[in-house]
């Protein structure tokens, strides 16, 4: 895993209210970033204590019926902590015809 090599990393934040993307494209600009990026460390591996696997299953206990459930989140056994130290914000260009993002 990748993670066991370089433990940086980067989470993108997507804003997702369609009034935020639809008022955007009607406007032709956005007047704040569409996305974050955090950026951190992953930790060392280890076993995930019971709390934390309650704390995890608890949302999503409504799925618990499904295939993608037992196949993506029943058996969680390992986490890691991840510390941020930095955001960005996501800037796109602008909404012109040809225009890269």
């Amino acid at each position: 895993m990748n993670l066991d090599r370089e433990q940086k990393v980067c989470v993108l934040i997507v804003n997702p209210s369609k009034w935020f993307w639809v008022k955007s494209l009607f406007l032709g600009r956005m007047k704040t970033p569409p996305a974050i990026r955090l950026i951190g460390t992953a930790g060392e591996k280890r076993a995930a204590t019971a709390e934390e696997i309650d704390a995890f299953q608890e949302p999503i206990k409504a799925f618990k019926s499904l295939r993608g459930y037992k196949l993506l989140w029943e058996e969680i056994g390992h986490v890691r902590e991840i510390h941020f130290h930095s955001f960005e914000p996501v800037q796109m260009g602008p909404f012109k015809h040809g225009a890269a993002i």
